[in-house]
């Protein structure tokens, strides 16, 4: 996802990847964290969440709100 962002928007924007703890969430992400030793995990796990450019987006916006 990095390369498409970068070769389609380097010349106006910079990106910058970085974790943020689930509890910056409105709802946990617990369904799709691989975290074993979770001790705040409130749903079992399903499957790893693929990151695509709409749930990059959608993930900003819920944590900025």
């Amino acid at each position: 996802m990095r390369e498409i962002l970068e070769k389609k928007y380097a010349d106006r924007i910079q990106l910058t990847i970085h974790l943020d703890p689930c509890t910056v969430f409105e709802q946990a992400k617990c369904r799709s964290c691989g975290c074993k030793t979770c001790k705040m995990r409130r749903e079992e796990f399903v499957a790893i969440e693929p990151i695509t450019l709409a749930t990059f987006i959608e993930n900003t916006n819920e944590r900025d709100h």
